[in-house]
């Protein structure tokens, strides 16, 4: 019989923090749940903690890859191989308290209106110190009327620390998988928004890490500042073409007016006002984009000309 909940975690060369995630996970109350662990091709210790833990637990299944597929493929990886009929993602690098798994289960089985569950979240530094609660924007995510959580997740959004919440499995297969964009954590939520309400417990039971080594610290992703290292990781190599992140970001909420299954027509609809709005509150960051990209397709083509008017050697 499979279990109640699957936790999937995804991770490349997490030896830093693994095992207080791990340890943290199986620490559970809730006891009904299956570990997943994608190992993206760890070159550090990240293969060996993970036979050693599954090798004690036999709640643990351990997958890992030949070659470095990306940060994307492997959040989806995880989905492709869970059984539960909840599902979270776990971070290799943050911890959840005893109660978490308890409190969020409690929380669907009591009402099927409710999509995702999560809890307040603590920042902790590399070493654990806390760094205060972190508290979003005023969300409204409990809200009965689909459009207007869209239209929060999509506009406010915040850190998207509830992509770690607890969710029903079958939700994800309603909507396309985790995407190879920026803020595809945000998209994706604000795609189960149309689906379903969010619910926020405030106790505090996730602890959320912030270090250096981290994809949206290391790369800058929110701010705009390194593309081209960014895509490396979520795909795993890089094309060099020129990428317009929030064009694109802002194309994935378009289609998510399409792509979600079994939206009624009238929510699509009244969920249309939300594009623009989104668009022109960051009018600023999609005309860099384009700079961006201009100067990227400019001097590659400039290096190009170079090597064609380069004199052969005898």
């Amino acid at each position: 019989m499979p279990p109640r909940v699957t936790v999937g975690l995804p991770v490349y060369n997490g030896e830093n923090f693994l095992r207080e995630a791990i340890d943290s996970i199986l620490a559970q109350t809730f006891v009904d749940f299956e570990l997943v662990i994608s190992d993206n091709a760890s070159t550090d210790s990240t293969q060996r903690i993970c036979e050693e833990f599954a090798a004690r637990d036999d709640r643990i299944r351990y997958f890992r890859e030949d070659t470095n597929r990306g940060g994307s493929w492997n959040f989806h990886r995880v989905v492709e191989l869970a059984r539960g009929e909840y599902f979270r993602w776990a971070a290799h690098d943050d911890v959840v308290r005893p109660t978490y798994l308890e409190r969020c289960v409690q929380v669907l089985d009591g009402d099927p209106s409710v999509v995702l569950c999560h809890t307040a979240v603590e920042l902790i530094d590399a070493r654990g110190k806390s760094l205060g609660v972190h508290r979003d924007p005023p969300l409204r995510r409990e809200s009965s009327e689909a459009h207007v959580r869209f239209r929060d997740f999509a506009i406010l959004g915040g850190r998207n620390h509830e992509i770690f919440g607890l969710i029903r499995r079958d939700a994800l297969f309603l909507i396309p998988r985790y995407g190879s964009h920026a803020n595809a954590d945000g998209v994706l939520l604000a795609r189960l928004s149309l689906i379903g309400r969010f619910v926020e417990l405030d106790d505090v039971l996730q602890l959320m890490r912030v270090h250096e080594a981290q994809a949206s610290t290391r790369y800058g992703v929110n701010r705009g500042i390194d593309y081209q290292a960014w895509r490396e990781w979520i795909h795993g190599s890089d094309s060099g073409k020129p990428g317009l992140p929030h064009w694109r970001v802002w194309g994935e909420h378009t289609r998510s007016l399409v792509v979600v299954k079994g939206l009624p027509l009238a929510v699509r609809m009244r969920s249309l006002p939300t594009l623009p709005v989104w668009a022109w509150t960051r009018r600023g960051r999609m005309k860099r984009d384009v700079i961006v990209a201009g100067r990227q397709v400019i001097g590659t083509n400039v290096g190009r000309l170079r090597r064609r008017r380069r004199p052969m050697s005898d």
